[in-house]
């Protein structure tokens, strides 16, 4: 539980501080945008991934079934720094295959 809070507070300091720079830089050219990754399969956890009942409750509370792949966080990036994203400031974009739509109010 413990972890869970500090996780959580880490997260809210990270937004605090994004919206802080969105609000207070006026550069030429810069779009501050952030994105906000779900579950990604990544070598540092995969640990985790290797524990069946860890694997099927991860995957349970997100509607698309699976956990990301980095490449589709990349694809993510890329789109936010093309000219695809020219028009697209101040946002966090939340990837996790729709688990935060998923949750409940």
């Amino acid at each position: 539980m413990l972890h869970k809070i500090s996780l959580i507070t880490a997260k809210v300091r990270h937004f605090l501080f994004y919206y802080f720079c969105i609000r207070f830089t006026n550069l030429v050219n810069t779009y501050d945008n952030a994105i906000a990754p779900g579950w990604v399969r990544t070598p540092m956890i995969e640990e985790y991934w290797s524990d069946p009942e860890f694997l099927k409750q991860a995957k349970e509370g997100i509607p698309l079934g699976r956990i990301a792949k980095p490449e589709e966080i990349a694809n993510v990036v890329l789109f936010l720094v093309s000219e695809l994203a020219s028009y697209v400031h101040g946002h966090c974009m939340v990837v996790d295959g729709g688990r935060i739509a998923g949750v409940p109010c």
